[in-house]
């Protein structure tokens, strides 16, 4: 684990430091159609601040769940469904959650998360190695991360100095196009409302391209 919340050193103090996950998979067919279910357990020990603290036993600047790092856990779970619903379509769900008492550390500041989504091959306009795909996500915090930033404190990506809290929702659409055997490019546009799970702000739109290349 990093030493400091997703930094790149790296903490050589194993085993207090130390990610633990563990994956089960089970794979069935609907006829002919596919489908895939994964479940996911994790421990993560780090040097990492306890927001309930922080709160409890403010900073001078106010609460900083810096200044209560000590070495302890983190745990989470997830499960993560797919179902090929004709040749072309298929369907993609997704949830996560984790204790939300520690901060943040590696990853991104969200305690829990649910997405469902639909991905269709290009076959319709003769492009059946490309994909486009259509997705709703919605995030939210633990009730110790939201009052650690409802009293002023800041994460490592979020916070303002106060919190009107709703869930992150996000609509997101992607395209990925196949250029060739290996090599894909994928333009991705994402619709968020209550940006960082606060109600004052947003919405905003992000949009983004990524290549993929394999060896």
């Amino acid at each position: 684990m990093p030493k400091v919340a997703n930094g790149s050193d790296l903490d050589s103090k194993i085993p207090k430091s130390l990610a633990q996950a563990l994956e089960l998979e089970e794979r069935w067919s609907l006829g002919d159609r596919s489908g895939t279910v994964r479940l996911l357990g994790y421990r993560n020990g780090a040097h990492m601040g306890t927001y309930r603290q922080a709160i409890e036993h403010p900073g001078p600047q106010g609460p900083d769940v810096t200044l209560t790092r000590a070495y302890t856990i983190k745990y989470g779970c997830g499960v993560r469904i797919e179902q090929q619903l004709t040749n072309t379509l298929g369907f993609f769900g997704h949830a996560g959650w984790n204790d939300g008492r520690t901060e943040s550390f590696a990853f991104t500041e969200i305690d829990r998360t649910a997405v469902l989504g639909l991905s269709l091959k290009g076959n319709r306009w003769h492009r059946p190695e490309d994909v486009l795909g259509i997705a709703v996500v919605g995030n939210g915090l633990s009730n110790d991360h939201r009052d650690y930033l409802a009293a002023g404190g800041y994460g490592f990506i979020i916070g303002d100095g106060r919190l009107r809290y709703g869930y992150e929702e996000i609509t997101e659409a992607y395209y990925l196009i196949k250029l060739a055997d290996h090599v894909s490019i994928t333009a991705d546009f994402q619709f968020v409302e209550h940006p960082a799970y606060n109600r004052d702000r947003g919405p905003v739109t992000i949009t983004g391209l990524r290549a993929h290349f394999e060896f």
